[in-house]
């Protein structure tokens, strides 16, 4: 059984409660456009949500993220199988032209360079795309199918979504959101879920400028295992940068 909304997290962390793991999504996006994407520094993909899972093609828009490059030489894969389990694996990069994973994935819920060159940080955008995609010097096609992304020299992804594993359950205690500093176009966040079969809702929509909103919730949001939820944002006008951070509790269900 999973805990209640109203539990007062700190005060039970305090009194030793194990079995759960604090998450936190930051998230970013340079583009922001007036369609509604999925925050992450590319945002030109669409936040899809496949039903099966399937090999990811991990590609970088720089060559010297390769084995023997100077970036990035592998990524850590932090994903999700068809059953809703955790799974990871650790794939060498082989710049431009891709290299296909030995697992499939359902979801990724993050990645992370685990080695890398001279350069200490991957020097191009990294992405795990669907195997197969079409891929123009590294860079996906609009019409891929997506799940994760590190943008250049992070060395970890920034996109806002994540994927409660089986067996867990999630809680939103705390949302912020940012428009960037050198602009005044306000945008609009909006907060996504979609359980495992059913359909998308919006359960929360935000109004953001360059000062910022924030959102801490006493009751938390809770998420069952295999829920989707991400934020996608749109701009009134293009060039709008946004910042998202989504904070988690999530537990381990028991009997």
């Amino acid at each position: 059984m999973a805990y209640p909304e109203f539990m007062d997290y700190e005060f039970s962390i305090a009194r030793g409660l194990t079995a759960h793991t604090s998450t936190i999504i930051n998230a970013f996006a340079f583009q922001v456009s007036v369609t509604s994407r999925l925050v992450m520094p590319n945002n030109i993909f669409d936040a899809t949500c496949p039903s099966s899972e399937f090999y990811l093609i991990a590609s970088s828009s720089d060559a010297n993220d390769a084995t023997a490059g100077s970036g990035a030489r592998s990524i850590l894969i932090n994903g999700i199988d068809a059953n809703g389990a955790k799974q990871s694996e650790t794939l060498p990069l082989s710049g431009q032209t891709g290299n296909t994973s030995a697992n499939e994935y359902l979801r990724v819920n993050n990645i992370t360079v685990n080695s890398a060159g001279s350069g200490g940080v991957n020097a191009g955008s990294i992405y795990l795309s669907e195997s197969g995609s079409t891929l123009t010097a590294g860079v996906p096609g609009a019409s891929s199918t997506v799940l994760n992304m590190v943008y250049v020299n992070y060395n970890t992804s920034h996109v806002a979504r994540y994927y409660v594993p089986a067996s867990c359950t999630a809680y939103l205690y705390d949302l912020s959101a940012a428009g960037g500093q050198t602009t005044v176009h306000a945008h609009q966040l909006r907060l996504y879920k979609k359980s495992d079969g059913g359909l998308a809702q919006v359960i929360n929509r935000l109004q953001v400028g360059i000062s910022g909103v924030h959102e801490t919730y006493n009751i938390p949001i809770k998420f069952d295992a295999k829920t989707d939820v991400w934020a996608e944002v749109y701009g009134l006008a293009s060039a709008t940068v946004s910042h998202v951070s989504m904070k988690f509790m999530v537990y381990k269900d028991t009997e």
